[in-house]
C-alpha cells in the first residue's frame, strides 16, 4: 500500500479517536448537575457537533495528504457551494416557520374535536410540510431527487387510496343503517316498548343509525336499525299508529308510497 494511503488512514483513525474521547468530555461537562438546564439540553448535540469537526478536519487531511491538487481546489469548491446551501437553509427554516404557524392555527381550530385528534391532524400536516421542503432542500443543493419524489409520491398515493378505501367501506354500513332507519321511524315511536329475540325495552329516542331502548334493567343500550328489519319484532305500542305501514323484508324500507318522517 502507497504511504499515503498509510497516512490518511492513519488521520482519519486518529480523527476518529479524538472526536469520541472529545464529545464525551464535552458531553459530560455539560450535562453535570450544577449546570443550567438549557445547557444540559444542548449538551448532546454540543458533543455531536465536536465529534463532526474532529472528524472533518480528519478527512480533510487525508485529502491533503493523497491529493494535495484536491485540497487546494477544496476552498474553491466550498465557496461555490455554500449559494446551494444556504438557499436549502432558507427553504427548510421557512418550512419550518410555516409549518409552526399552520400546527398552531390547526390545534385552535381543532377544539371540539378529540385530543387524539388534535394532536395528530397538526403533526401530520407538519411532517407533509417538511417533507416537501426536504424535497425542494435537496434539489438546491444538487441531489437528484427523482427516485425521492416517486416514493414520497408512492407513499402519499397510499395513504390517499387507504383513506378512500376506509371511508367507502364505512359509509357503506352508515348509508344502509340511515335507509333502515327511514322504515323504523315509520312504524316505531318514542315510548312504545319493543321486544326481538332476546332483547325488549322501552323506545327511549330514535338516532339516525340507531334506536335507543331502556331495558327492563334500567340499562340503556341502542340497537342497530338493520336489526329490527332483518327478524320479526313486537312492538306495544305507546299510541296507536297507521295500521298500513310495515316494513319490505327484501329491501329494509317502508313497503307504502306515502313519505313520513
Amino acid at each position: 500500500m502507497d504511504t499515503k494511503w498509510i497516512v490518511a488512514l492513519i488521520a482519519i483513525v486518529v480523527s476518529l479517536i479524538v472526536g469520541i474521547i472529545a464529545s464525551r468530555i464535552v458531553r459530560a461537562t455539560m450535562s453535570k448537575e450544577n449546570r443550567p438546564e438549557s445547557v444540559r439540553a444542548v449538551a448532546k448535540s454540543v458533543a455531536s457537533l465536536v465529534f463532526s469537526l474532529c472528524l472533518i478536519i480528519g478527512l480533510v487531511v487525508a485529502l491533503g495528504v493523497v491529493n494535495e491538487t484536491a485540497l487546494e481546489q477544496l476552498p474553491k469548491d466550498v465557496v461555490a457551494y455554500i449559494p446551494r446551501v444556504l438557499s436549502a437553509a432558507i427553504v427548510l427554516i421557512g418550512a419550518n416557520i410555516i409549518g409552526a404557524l399552520v400546527t398552531t392555527v390547526l390545534e385552535q381550530s381543532l377544539g371540539h374535536v378529540s385530543a387524539t385528534m388534535r394532536r395528530r391532524v397538526p403533526a401530520i400536516v407538519r411532517g407533509v410540510i417538511t417533507a416537501f421542503a426536504v424535497l425542494i432542500a435537496a434539489a438546491q443543493i444538487g441531489i437528484d431527487t427523482e427516485i425521492l419524489t416517486l416514493a414520497v409520491a408512492a407513499i402519499f398515493f397510499s395513504i390517499g387510496l387507504t383513506a378512500a378505501l376506509v371511508a367507502g367501506l364505512g359509509s357503506r354500513d352508515v348509508a344502509s343503517e340511515l335507509a333502515a332507519g327511514r322504515a323504523v321511524k315509520r312504524i316505531v315511536n318514542p315510548g312504545d316498548m319493543v321486544a326481538y329475540g332476546t332483547t325488549a325495552g322501552r323506545v327511549i329516542n330514535l338516532h339516525s343509525v340507531g334506536l335507543e331502548l331502556e331495558t327492563g334493567e334500567g340499562q340503556t343500550i341502542v340497537v342497530p336499525h338493520s336489526n329490527l328489519i332483518s327478524q320479526a319484532v313486537h312492538i306495544a305500542r305507546a299510541e296507536p299508529i297507521d295500521a298500513d305501514i310495515e316494513i319490505d323484508p327484501a329491501t329494509g324500507s317502508d313497503a307504502s308510497d306515502e313519505d313520513v318522517d
